[in-house]
């Protein structure tokens, strides 16, 4: 399962209402939240079964993405199993829960999914399944193909469409691990403090061509 209605490490119930058009038109699985990097990935499909959205992803060929082999070995051997979706809520309405006002989010765009080393939420890990044609790699000890091996990911909701673009792995756990460390404490939502850091970007770069005008 990719997704369920409950309350998740930023204090936010996300409704499994989804609006999936866009992440079909370009179904990409990343690593960490890397839109910079090559997918490591790819859905073979995404919906909403049973109240929960659901995907199964397909990895990409060692020739194609030799980091998309290390991500998949990793996985089997039950070392990274965490994942995470990137999106954009359209509405958000507040309701008490347990005495706490909690932040709903609806309608919600799906813009990417990502396996992670650490997840916002600890419930967001993976299942595996293996299927034929490929390359080899080994699973439960028998020789199977893993080019066309398939990882069915169960994943809570958990980081609204992360724009960080860590530039090593060792920064990608850090801040995966500081977003795990919100669960125990009322976080602003997740969607809100990356629109201000859009915001904030986009007035940094507006200056750098007032100065370059000037210079010239």
């Amino acid at each position: 399962m990719a997704s369920t209605a409950a309350v998740d490490s930023y204090g936010e119930i996300v409704e499994q209402v989804w609006k999936l058009e866009r992440y079909m038109a370009n179904p990409v699985v990343l690593f960490g939240h890397q839109s910079r990097e090559l997918p490591i990935g790819r859905s073979t499909f995404v919906g909403v079964r049973g109240g929960q959205l659901e995907c199964t992803v397909r990895f990409a060929s060692p020739e194609a993405n030799p980091k998309a082999e290390q991500v998949w070995q990793l996985v089997k051997e039950d070392v990274l199993r965490a994942v995470s979706v990137g999106f954009m809520p359209g509405s958000v309405r507040y309701e008490k829960r347990g005495g706490e006002d909690v932040a709903v989010l609806s309608d919600n765009e799906l813009h990417e999914i990502s396996i992670v080393p650490i997840p916002a939420n600890p419930e967001a890990l993976a299942k595996m399944r293996a299927k034929g044609i490929g390359h080899t790699a080994t699973v439960n000890g028998s020789r199977t193909t893993a080019n066309d091996e398939l990882l069915e990911l169960a994943m809570e909701s958990d980081d609204e469409l992360d724009t960080t673009e860590p530039d090593s792995l060792d920064e990608l756990i850090l801040r995966d691990v500081e977003n795990f460390q919100r669960t125990s404490g009322k976080a602003e939502p997740a969607w809100i403090a990356n629109a201000n850091d859009e915001l904030t970007a986009l007035a940094s770069d507006e200056r750098a061509f007032s100065n370059m005008d000037e210079v010239l």
